[in-house]
């Protein structure tokens, strides 16, 4: 992959995630969003980004420096408590679980017991922020060790096996989509694989509908796009094995309602992770806020993926 590829998958989650926050919570059907607008739920200018983006850059930026979970969330901390990581210095919309665990951290618990691990604790905060893992390890030829790492960037906020397994189930099809497989087939492969991980195994009843039924005929009244994992994932899963280009894919995310910068934000990654030369529509990444932090931030990674010898810590 060249450094194009890179920029595009990585932007592509913020464009995702800024498109959604204006009507985030919101009933499908009840709005119609066609670009990025201002105000909104959280009354934010026009390209904001949520706490999906920010956790994220606090992931990418403890990937460049190799600093593992314990830098992960010592970014997360300055996020939560100085505004550190966001568009326009003010926290807003972090979800209950994540905060948590965050609170957690600062209280010296240790990074890897820090997510809840109640089945209350699943929605998709540990979902929305673990993309640029899919790149990172991208040559580590053992699942094992990639499923370790999943595992332990999860269980920072949450602990739970079906987080887990979600965002198992996540970067394994991104990694099969950046392999050049199709949609179909990427889940098709990952769900052959991890299905047969014994670790999984109390799970599998929980997403199986995901890959075992025909996702893709499922009628839009029948796609849930809450903020709970299994249907996040199933949300972008869903608006990507329908026909479209990114706008189209994107937005169709977006309309579904409830928590539309995650959904979107994913559905935008899985979409870039199909086709990651296909450039992003100019006007909505021009829109973002604060480009001089994402771009500096996914510059260091970039750079480290580009160079091609690095270790993912825990």
């Amino acid at each position: 992959m060249n450094q194009a590829a890179y920029q595009h998958i990585l932007w592509a989650g913020v464009i995702g995630d800024a498109l959604g926050v204006p009507v985030e919570m919101r009933r499908r059907d009840t709005f119609q969003v066609t670009g990025m607008q201002p105000a909104g739920t959280w009354r934010q200018p026009a390209g904001s980004w949520s706490d999906d983006t920010s956790l994220t850059l606090c992931l990418v930026a403890s990937l460049t420096q190799q600093t593992g979970v314990d830098g992960l969330m010592t970014n997360a901390v300055a996020y939560l408590t100085t505004g550190q990581w966001t568009p326009n210095g003010v926290v807003f919309g972090v979800g209950r679980t994540c905060r948590t665990a965050i609170e957690r951290y600062q209280q010296q618990v240790p990074a890897l017991q820090c997510g809840p691990t109640a089945e209350t604790a699943n929605g998709n905060g540990a979902l929305m922020r673990v993309a640029p893992l899919a790149l990172a390890l991208l040559s580590e030829p053992d699942l094992n060790r990639r499923l370790a790492i999943y595992q332990a960037y999860t269980v920072l906020t949450h602990g739970h096996l079906r987080a887990v397994f979600g965002s198992s189930l996540y970067l394994e099809i991104l990694r099969h989509l950046l392999q050049g497989q199709s949609l179909p087939t990427a889940m098709t492969q990952t769900w052959q694989a991890l299905q047969q991980q014994p670790q999984f195994a109390p799970e599998i009843a929980t997403y199986r509908p995901l890959f075992e039924a025909d996702l893709a005929q499922a009628p839009r009244e029948k796609v849930p796009s809450s903020a709970y994992v299994v249907a996040t994932l199933a949300a972008a899963l869903w608006v990507n094995l329908r026909p479209g280009d990114f706008e189209t894919t994107v937005l169709r995310a977006v309309n579904l309602g409830s928590d539309t910068d995650t959904v979107a934000s994913v559905a935008a990654t899985i979409k870039a992770c199909r086709q990651p030369e296909q450039p992003l529509p100019t006007a909505w990444q021009a829109a973002l806020q604060n480009q001089t932090l994402l771009q500096t931030t996914f510059a260091g990674l970039i750079q480290k993926l580009e160079a091609g010898e690095w270790h993912v810590r825990i």
